[in-house]
């Protein structure tokens, strides 16, 4: 039982990763940003890791009998960690960068890094 729930928790996190990876791939937005271009390199090459591996904690989970609803409910509850953790770690990093401003909060932030394409949308995301 315990191990099920485990890997329904890593593969709600898979799903999502799964879907950033993907972005990242065919994100264009970020060529024209002002990112080293090596870094832009790393982070595709770490969204091609992300697709190619996303649905093995999924399949596992299924092969030990995991239901539907019992993936909704890690699902929902993966949707919050990862809100938290998005949250805390942008506040992070706008503490440690003196260039990037003062902190227009998540949303603002979201919003205005996926106007720039260099986020997808929020609620492609959530969707």
């Amino acid at each position: 039982f315990w191990l099920r729930q485990q890997l329904a928790v890593i593969a709600s996190l898979e799903h999502f990763f799964g879907y950033l990876g993907n972005w990242v791939l065919n994100a264009h937005g970020l060529d024209e940003g002002r990112a080293d271009p090596t870094m832009v390199d790393l982070l595709r090459w770490h969204g091609a890791e992300e697709v190619e591996h996303r649905t093995v904690a999924f399949d596992i989970y299924r092969h030990l009998g995991g239901s539907y609803p019992e993936r909704c409910v890690h699902m929902a509850f993966v949707i919050l960690l990862l809100l938290y953790y998005i949250t805390t770690g942008a506040k992070f990093m706008y503490k440690r960068d003196p260039e990037a401003g003062r902190y227009p909060g998540f949303v603002l932030a979201w919003w205005q890094g996926s106007r720039r394409g260099h986020l997808p949308s929020f609620w492609k995301v959530i969707g």
